[in-house]
């Protein structure tokens, strides 16, 4: 159950108060040419997710975090 008399904003805002900046990938140009960027897209089935957790006894959060 919930303690209504807990500020959960100032708890987490203490949790995360010394994480760094996010990472930022900077590609490495000479400022002449712009690279194409490739893009790949594919499709799973939400079935073949589930049993493969379950396989592996693992979570599919922990999987996608992964």
């Amino acid at each position: 159950m919930i303690d209504k008399d807990t500020n959960y904003n100032k708890y987490f805002l203490r949790l995360v108060k010394d994480f760094d900046e996010s990472t930022i990938l900077n590609p490495n140009l000479n400022g002449v040419n712009k690279p194409e960027l490739n893009k790949n897209e594919f499709k799973i089935k939400k079935d073949s997710i589930e049993e493969f957790c379950k396989e592996n006894s693992i979570d599919e959060n922990v999987l996608w975090q992964s």
